[in-house]
């Protein structure tokens, strides 16, 4: 793998809002997917959420081999990590719910 590939990373959204409700990006540079199956390597989506800092970065991914990618075209894959991912206290959000009818789209 490339190194420049291993280190790629573009921030898509520099704020998060309760307000938003569709996530369209275009990012540059991408490679193409023929370069990214070659490489080994799947879309990452980050909902970045610390302190006062509220980003989504794109980033790039070695992929561990699994039953639910073995035999499928690598570049149709899109990991969004919500390990990290919490919402703010019940007294600080108004009585409102967010409904995701489908995942980020990149361009």
């Amino acid at each position: 793998m490339s190194a420049k590939l291993s280190t790629f990373k573009h921030k898509v959204q520099d704020w998060i809002r309760l307000e938003d409700r569709e996530w369209s990006y275009t990012v540059p540079n991408l490679p193409g997917p023929n370069k990214l199956d070659t490489a080994r390597l799947i879309k990452k989506v980050s909902l970045v959420m610390t302190g006062g800092k509220h980003e989504i970065n794109f980033t790039l991914l070695k992929a561990q081999d699994n039953r639910a990618i073995c035999g499928e075209p690598l570049n149709k894959f899109l990991v969004v990590p919500l390990a990290k991912l919490r919402a703010p206290p019940r007294s600080s959000v108004p009585n409102k719910s967010i409904q995701f009818n489908s995942g980020p789209e990149l361009n």
